[in-house]
């Protein structure tokens, strides 16, 4: 009764993700309580009294002082589940129930805990047998204590699994985790102690959802920043079970080092910190990211975009090509979830920093590399820059006017792209980790970034024949879809291409009969006589004002818009009400805008917390936090340049 009773609250809990680890205990004690009424059968006992006679005086003592026993009970309850929960013999425990996090944070593989608990079981009853033989000789009642031991080893594991106790119950999805919403102890949390000790630093294994190896401690509040205590208190890990755990964004808690500089890379860096990461932006000492003097307006001598790429990030300076400055890189290194990196391929290896050597500081780490043409390949050690990488990825050739020749988008759209799929890549690798214990590396090329863009235009050509070409402001065969001149000298960009679409921009002309004209009542009619059509539309457009003609065109549920400036953007009210654009103080430029975060997370959606900081304004807090370097060492590390 006491193991079904143990086994249903178990799932009870799994099914609401609510795991406290104490009813698996009592469900496994339940367990072993059977365990010896069966083995006591197979040993020959008749009666409920002769083999269960534990049972027995228990319930006469639980008629009794029923109170007593409750209160005890619940203090057993109380101190084993903070066993479990916050030392690292709990991470063993836990382990043993087949909770995989919790092996990683005790630092052995799961399944070698429940085979090495075995063989420990079944050491001690050979022992026991061994030294009643000794005592009194040999006989069957020696054998079924043995046995009787191994069976309980065996339901100890089998109990602990069923009731709940791992990360997910087998009785819901045998070797599957479950992934419901409250169950987030694998997610990532606050960081529980400051690095000033790499052994301290190591003793809080639940620094972050992807664990290290340690004890389980906790720092007090003073320890820490305001954003890092999110595990103080008594409910301190119960609070992982709510959203405000992800108050800056979904990535909380996993730390970043970011070595890019100009663009690709960084800008990995800042989609990662708009969703919570905290990311500590590493530069050379002598110069800095080059993205610091880049723009084509530099106000105060500053750049205008280096507070865009560079929000959200904590700066350190440090010279990666000394040895003293690569011993400091690996400190900080060594409690990072992420590094980000957008070297020529060859130089971290030319610095002693090889992913091979990292990981054997920390072998979770995810090592993002942005380069132009990968990490291998013939081309993989060529320089390179977002141009190139546009060019040869195919983009080049289709953009701009098929007269002149290819143009460029106008922003950096290369690294932009590459920068962003190395994000991508970098939180599925995240995921990966957080389960194995074990990091990888994300190659993005740009090239390959800008090939992820383009379409069909490769089976065009290798099935069809058809080499894309550049086409303007159209879309070849697909109409209308152009940009039109107003009576106000303006343009309205109109996409009605779509048969229904296009019906109802017949109507707002007041041509209906073009809805039903052969020549432009199917799809491939209309991108067959796309240059006439565009007349005619151009012709009409070019007797109303803008304004009115964006208005008409909503009215009739047509598909139109402006072709926004900066400026349009300024004074659109859907901007506004979406706080497409947000605004932030600058100490020398007063009130900056930029555009927000996004994608938008209706729960944890990320934020901007701070603009691009001052070059090395993070250098003492950073280095003595994480790295665990003292103000003199600082101060000799400043003399010799290193930072």
């Amino acid at each position: 009764a006491a193991a079904g009773a143990g086994v249903a609250v178990g799932l009870f809990n799994s099914v609401l993700s609510v795991r406290f680890h104490i009813w698996p205990l009592i469900a496994t004690l339940g367990m072993l309580v059977a365990a010896r009424g069966l083995v006591s059968v197979i040993s020959g006992g008749s009666s409920v009294a002769a083999y269960t006679p534990e049972l027995s005086a228990a319930l006469k003592t639980a008629i009794g002082p029923v109170p007593v026993v409750l209160v005890g009970v619940v203090v057993l309850a109380v101190l084993v589940g903070w066993i479990i929960r916050y030392t690292r013999w709990g991470n063993h425990l836990r382990a043993v129930g087949g909770d995989d996090v919790a092996a990683r944070r005790a630092g052995i593989p799961a399944d070698r805990m429940r085979m090495w608990l075995f063989v420990v079981v079944a050491l001690v009853a050979a022992l026991a047998g061994s030294l009643q033989v000794m005592r009194t000789g040999a006989s069957a009642v020696n054998l079924g204590e043995g046995v009787e031991l191994l069976v309980y080893g065996a339901l100890l594991i089998s109990g602990y699994r069923l009731a709940g106790g791992g990360r997910g119950s087998a009785l819901l999805r045998p070797g599957v985790p479950v992934r419901a919403g409250a169950d987030q102890e694998h997610l990532p949390a606050a960081r529980a102690a400051p690095a000033a000790d790499r052994r301290a630093a190591r003793a809080h294994p639940h620094r972050s959802g992807l664990s290290r190896p340690g004890p389980r401690t906790r720092a007090t509040a003073a320890d820490r920043p305001a954003r890092d205590r999110m595990r103080a208190g008594p409910h301190g890990e119960r609070c992982m079970n709510h959203m405000e755990a992800f108050s800056q964004g979904p990535l909380t808690g996993v730390r970043v080092i970011e070595t890019g500089v100009l663009v690709a890379g960084p800008y990995c860096g800042q989609l990662l910190g708009d969703l919570g990461a905290e990311v500590i932006k590493v530069e050379d000492p002598a110069k800095g990211d080059p993205m610091r003097q880049w723009g084509r307006e530099r106000p105060h001598g500053k750049s205008l975009w280096f507070p865009i790429l560079g929000r959200n990030k904590q700066s350190v300076t440090c010279n990666l090509r000394v040895e003293k400055g690569q011993a400091v890189f690996r400190k900080l290194i060594a409690d990072a979830d992420v590094l980000i990196e957008n070297f020529r391929p060859g130089t971290l290896e030319k610095w002693g920093l090889s992913p091979e050597t990292l990981w054997e500081i920390n072998p979770r780490l995810v090592i993002v590399r942005v380069s132009a043409y990968g990490q291998d390949g013939p081309y993989a050690g060529r320089a390179g820059y977002g141009s190139i990488g546009e060019a040869m990825g195919g983009i080049r050739h289709i953009t701009g006017d098929p007269k002149a020749l290819p143009s460029r988008v106008g922003i950096s759209l290369g690294d932009a792209l590459a920068g962003t799929f190395a994000a991508l890549g970098c939180m599925g690798a995240l995921r990966v980790a957080e389960t194995t214990g074990r990091g990888q590396i994300v190659d993005s090329a740009i090239y390959e970034a800008v090939l992820a863009l383009m379409e069909s235009t490769v089976p065009e050509y290798a099935i069809g024949g058809y080499t894309r070409e550049r086409t303007g402001s159209i879309l070849p065969n697909v109409a209308p879809s152009n940009a039109y001149r107003t009576k106000d000298d303006d343009m309205v960009l109109i996409a009605a291409n779509q048969d229904t679409v296009f019906g109802r921009l017949a109507q707002a002309m007041g041509r209906p009969e073009l809805a039903v004209d052969p020549d432009f009542a199917t799809h491939g009619g209309r991108g067959l006589n796309q240059e006439r059509l565009d007349e005619i539309i151009a012709d009409w457009c070019s007797t109303m004002p803008a304004d009115a003609l964006l208005d008409h065109l909503h009215e009739h549920g047509v598909p139109a818009g402006r072709i926004y400036t900066a400026r349009d953007m300024f004074a659109d009210e859907h901007f506004a009400a979406r706080e497409a654009i947000v605004r932030l103080p600058h100490p020398e430029f007063g009130e900056f805008p930029m555009q927000n975060v996004f994608p938008r997370l209706s729960a944890t959606p990320g934020g901007i917390r701070s603009l691009g900081p001052e070059m090395g304004e993070h250098n003492e807090a950073v280095l003595s936090r994480f790295a665990g370097i003292d103000p003199e060492e600082l101060a000799g590390l400043r003399a010799d340049g290193v930072i």
